[in-house]
């Protein structure tokens, strides 16, 4: 069945239909979610919230793609999570994910971004490298790096700074990408 026949059913009140729906859609919004938050209860909870809420506003939405909708209002739930939970760090590539249409291009672009992303890291010097990581993978805070590492915190935040330049000048340098995705990379940084 076509997803505009299943939104046809569903605007017409079809439970049965909107379970068929629901386990085809499930597993992929599930997975989106939780390649972000690493998290199963919170992947779970958004992907619950985006399907009660398909079936609570069947009648009102004028949806012309369901796959496109379901998986932005899935970053829409996953957005609103991480405003909730201010201690969640995410990774420049969470970002990115967040920030592109969920299709093969775009899938590509985020694995040769991600590559780039590691190589240019690799390349960083070795303190620096470390603490780009801390910040990054960790989300510890300049404060939380430097009582870590026993730096002053002007020292961790000469190294971020030297990371950000380098990885902003890598990505410049390709011209490959676009200028939104390069600003969710140095977003993503800091």
């Amino acid at each position: 069945m076509s997803d505009d026949t299943y939104l046809k059913l569903i605007s017409n009140g079809d439970k049965e239909a909107y379970t068929a729906l629901y386990k085809k859609y499930w597993e992929k919004l599930y997975i989106s979610a939780y390649t972000i938050l690493k998290n199963n209860h919170m992947a779970e909870d958004i992907v619950q919230e985006v399907m009660i809420s398909l079936w609570l506003r069947r009648k009102d939405l004028q949806i012309e793609n369901l796959n496109a909708y379901l998986h932005q209002s899935t970053r829409f739930q996953i957005f609103k999570t991480i405003r909730k939970n201010n201690n969640m760090p995410l990774t420049s590539l969470d970002m990115i994910k967040l920030s592109i249409p969920n299709d093969a291009e775009s899938n590509l672009k985020i694995e040769e971004i991600n590559n780039s992303l590691k190589k240019t890291i690799s390349e960083l010097p070795s303190r620096c490298q470390e603490i780009y990581i801390l910040r990054r993978t960790e989300g510890l805070t300049v404060k939380e790096i430097s009582l870590r590492l026993g730096l002053s915190p002007k020292t961790v935040e000469n190294q971020l700074t030297i990371a950000f330049n380098k990885i902003r000048k890598q990505l410049d340098n390709q011209q490959k990408y676009s200028a939104t995705l390069i600003s969710f990379i140095i977003y993503g940084l800091y």
